[in-house]
């Protein structure tokens, strides 16, 4: 049987102030003990983000044009 410690959750997206950390603690109670990444480009809000146990903020890649 899988344990939950060999689990890897990754979250990736902008950071909404409320919902980002609602996801996260959503994570830790059906998952608990599991590891939980957070990767996002929105380097303003990334101090906003608590309960992981990585967090990757990268540079904006931007768009591409048509």
């Amino acid at each position: 049987m899988i344990k939950f410690s060999d689990i890897t959750v990754i979250i990736q997206g902008q950071v909404y102030k409320d919902v980002t950390n609602l996801v996260i603690r959503s994570v830790k109670k059906f998952l608990p003990n599991a590891q939980i990444i957070f990767s996002t480009c929105d380097q303003n809000m990334s101090d906003t983000i608590s309960g992981v146990d990585r967090l990757i903020v990268s540079k904006d890649p931007g768009g591409y044009l048509y």
